[in-house]
């Protein structure tokens, strides 16, 4: 089974691509603030609540973070340009 890492996943962008790979049968660990507003009801989506601005819950999550060897990482950046 294919497996991704996805940041953002509580909303937005990284949300969207999230249920895009669950609908293509690959396993998510999504990282996000909270997963209050969010219903995933797939078991191909492991919810992993972490503010990435805060740096003890980013080294504490990266030391317990137990995910299979292949794994896709996926990071959203956007930036916003002006005309």
């Amino acid at each position: 089974m294919t497996n991704a890492l996805v940041t953002g996943a509580s909303s937005g962008i990284g949300l969207a691509i999230s249920k895009m790979l669950i609908k293509n049968n690959i396993h998510v660990y999504g990282i996000g603030r909270s997963f209050d507003n969010v219903n995933f009801d797939s078991e191909l989506f492991t919810p992993i609540i972490c503010d990435l601005k805060k740096t003890s819950e980013l080294t504490n999550m990266i030391n317990t973070l137990k995910i299979p060897e292949y794994t896709m990482f996926i990071k959203l950046k956007l930036r916003m340009v002006k005309n």
